[in-house]
Parts: structure tokens; sequence; C-alpha cells
């Protein structure tokens, strides 16, 4: 009889553990640490820098905490769970289902008892909480399972806390010389004015940003009204081996430096301001990119004629106001002709530009002999493409010298990347 027992005993246990194995019980639970809510919270916004962290309680759950906004597209507010700082979207926790791409996202409604099931995925919009207003205090409690995360939302009334008071310098200038803003005497001009800075709505600081050639290697400048009446200097950042930003003094005495600047380069310069009214600012070299166009199949026997260039990056300096001769060619994008038959333009050079942007141009031209005057008043040939204008297009992925190829023999137009 103890056999028989012993024997259904083993059975059990075996069965038992039959029972246990498995993904079902074995899966670890999501792991959030690092994660944070981004959205339309007035401490967060859209941008990975102001992410709003969540914080673990211990117990395996995560709480996050905003003040609702209600500036949603549909009403309300939007969030997704995400890993902190990462702006690809491909951690964000939002959908309803774990399907494809595209899928819709979660809404939080008073009927479903505002808690929702939240699945990792891409989605074109984001976990939306209807009926929010500017000021409510908005609790996400986060527990997360295998594949999902269990979110329960809670929403108090104008509970929500207003954040610091950030500290604008909207009607402040760059002042300096015509190396860094083209202002001789040091005056304020419209090109050098303070505008339209960049939030951190968790911090309230703001970013203002001012991009330049620089015009020497070394220049100094004041960040100040009109007037000085209000200034902020005696910083130095040094190019290359400053890489924070530097502080400044309100009504200082000297001046702000810049040093170690390649001469003809672009460099953005940024001013942060903090809610006590602390300014600061740092310097960076930005992808300078060159823009040539070589046109190749003219006809041998027009070398040492001009050829002109003109386009939509400054049709004023192009063709449509200098075709027949209205201006001397030397105010347009020219070039000699060559004894191969082409002719090789310099658009633009060193021009600040961000990695990825997309350049897309419309240009066309002509050649011609110049007379005494410095004008073509008969074009000789046409600088075109199936008989229409051309277009210059590439998407900036490195500095350097972007180089667009029209062939007139072959009536065809490339533009690559050349060094």
């Amino acid at each position: 009889m103890k056999k028989i027992l012993s024997l259904l005993a083993a059975g059990a246990l075996a069965l038992s553990l039959i029972g246990c194995s498995g993904d079902l019980h074995d899966a670890e639970l999501i792991d959030l640490t690092g994660y944070g809510i981004r959205g339309t919270a007035k401490e967060s916004g859209w941008d990975a820098a102001s992410d709003i962290p969540l914080t673990a309680n211990g117990d395996g759950t995560y709480t996050g905490t905003f003040t609702a906004t209600g500036s949603a597209s549909k009403g309300g507010d939007d969030f997704a769970i995400i890993q902190c700082g990462d702006g690809s979207w491909n951690t964000a926790y939002r959908l309803k289902q774990p399907k494809s791409l595209g899928d819709a996202a979660n809404t939080f409604s008073e009927s479903e008892g505002m808690e929702q099931k939240v699945y990792l995925g891409q989605s074109s919009d984001c976990c939306n909480i209807p009926g929010t207003k500017e000021g409510d205090k908005v609790t996400l409690t986060i527990t997360p399972d295998a594949t999902f995360l269990n979110v329960k939302v809670t929403v108090e009334a104008g509970a929500g806390s207003a954040g610091p008071e950030p500290y604008y310098l909207d009607g402040y200038f760059i002042l300096g010389p015509e190396a860094i803003g083209g202002n001789e005497t040091w005056g304020a001009s419209l090109d050098t004015l303070l505008t339209n800075p960049v939030r951190n709505n968790r911090t309230a600081e703001l970013t203002y940003t001012y991009t330049f050639n620089a015009g020497a290697s070394n220049i100094e400048f004041g960040i100040g009204t009109k007037g000085w009446a209000t200034k902020y200097v005696e910083g130095t950042f040094d190019v290359g081996t400053t890489t924070d930003y530097v502080a400044t003094v309100e009504g200082g005495t000297a001046n702000n430096k810049i040093t170690g600047l390649k001469e003809g380069f672009p460099y953005k310069l940024s001013i942060r301001t903090t809610p006590k009214k602390e300014v600061s600012f740092k310097v960076e070299e930005v992808t300078a990119v060159t823009l040539k166009v070589l046109v190749k199949g003219i006809s041998a026997d027009n070398e040492g004629k001009i050829a002109i260039l003109g386009g939509s990056w400054n049709w004023d300096a192009g063709w449509t106001s200098a075709w027949g001769g209205s201006k001397s060619y030397k105010d347009l994008v020219n070039a000699e002709i060559s004894d191969a038959g082409a002719a090789e333009f310099t658009v633009f050079t060193a021009k600040a530009m961000n990695t990825g942007d997309k350049v897309s141009y419309e240009a066309c031209g002509y050649w011609g002999e110049p007379d005494d005057e410095g004008d073509i008043a008969a074009t000789d040939g046409e600088i075109k493409v199936g008989g229409q204008n051309f277009n210059i297009e590439f998407t900036v992925d490195k500095a350097g010298v972007y180089l667009c190829t029209v062939d007139l023999a072959a009536q065809t137009v490339t533009t690559a990347f050349q060094n």
C-alpha cells in the first residue's frame, strides 16, 4: 500500500512540474528601469530631453505623475511610456493590442474604468486621456506583465503644479563685430535677434540658437538688449576643448569670448536660461555643406565664354532677373566654359545645414559671350534637361561637397556627395 501511495505521490509531483513549465509562468516581467512619460504633459513635451522618469514603488509597480495641458489634437492629453532619451520611439508602449505597424493606440475612458493593457509597437498616435484640462494632475500606475503593461489612470481636477516660470531673453540680441553677426558697430540687428526658444517643460529651461559663419578664429560678443541696457557677458568658450555650457555674468565688464573657430565655417551658438535667471552659452560646429553644379556637354567651340546658373536658392540673383543681360554676369552664379565644354559652378560654400536635411532646388541657366559692360546680351545656349528646368536634390548626411552633374549630351542630371 505504501508503494502504491508512493507511486501516486511521484505521479502528482511529475504532473505539477509539467503544469508549471513553459513560458506562461516562467516569462520575465517587462523591466521599466529607465523608462518615463513623453507627451503633452506640461513637465514633458515631445522632445526626448524632457521625458518624465517613472518611479519604482518597490512592489513591482511604477508610478508617473504629470500636469495636464489639455492640448492633444483630439482633446485631453496624449502620452506614451517610453525609454527616456530614446527619440526613435521603438521603445514606446501605446498600442491596444500587439499587432502590426499602424495599429491604433489606447484611449482611457471612464466607461472602461480608466485602465487598459498597453502594448509595445509603432502607431500614428499615442495613448489618449480625453477630457483632461490644463492644470489637472494625472497619475499613471503601471503594473508590468510579460508582454504588456497594465496602466491605471487617475485624474485630479486642478491639482497639478504650475511648475517653475521660464526666463525669456526675447528682445535680446547677439551684439558683436562683423565676424559673428555683420554688425561692424556692435549694434542690434534683426538678424541677430533672439526668438523662438526651445523649452524643456520639465525644468523650464529655455534654449535659443543662432547660427553664423565664423569671420575670425577668435570672436568677442555680448548677449544684450539694444543699447546694452542689459547684458550678459564674461563667458569664454574654447571650441574643441570646452564641451558644456559656460556661465555669463549679468552686467559684467569683459565681453564673452569664443576661441578656436575655423574661419569661414558655420557654427551654432546655443544660449540657455534657467528659471533662476542664469544665462549660459556653448558653441558647436555644424554641418558645413558646399553645393557645386558641373555642366558638361557644351560644344567645345564655346571655350572661354561665360555660363550662368540660376535656381530657387536665390531667384533674385539668378536668371529670372538677369536673362538677356539685365545684370553683369559677375553678380550671378557663373563659371567659365573649359576647352572640354564644361562649366563648374559653386552655388554656396560651407553653408550651415543639419544632418538629415532634404535639399531640393529648381535650376537652369544659359551661356554666351559677355560684352564690354560685363553683360551677356545674347545667349548661345541653354542649360536645361529635356527643355525644362532641372532639380537638384539630395539629403545631407555629412559635411563636405555635394556635386550635381548635368550632362547636356545625355540629358541627365544626378547629385551625389563628392568629398
